[in-house]
């Protein structure tokens, strides 16, 4: 928790924000303009090499 609370520059003391205010806003945006956003961040985490496009798939059916 107080990862977060640092991240959002929230003093110790603060009340955080009820999790639904997240949902609220994404209802508000609509589901186009939350995907442009979402894209956005993605798009700027790949290019500061925090995500990388490929699929690591683990077969765990022959561990004994």
């Amino acid at each position: 928790m107080l990862p977060f609370v640092i991240f959002l520059h929230l003093g110790l003391t603060a009340c955080l924000p009820h999790p639904s205010v997240l949902t609220v806003f994404r209802a508000r945006l609509g589901g186009e303009v939350y995907e442009q956003i979402f894209n956005g961040v993605v798009a700027q985490a790949r290019t500061a090499g925090l995500v990388k496009d490929r699929l690591r798939l683990k077969d765990d059916s022959q561990a004994a």
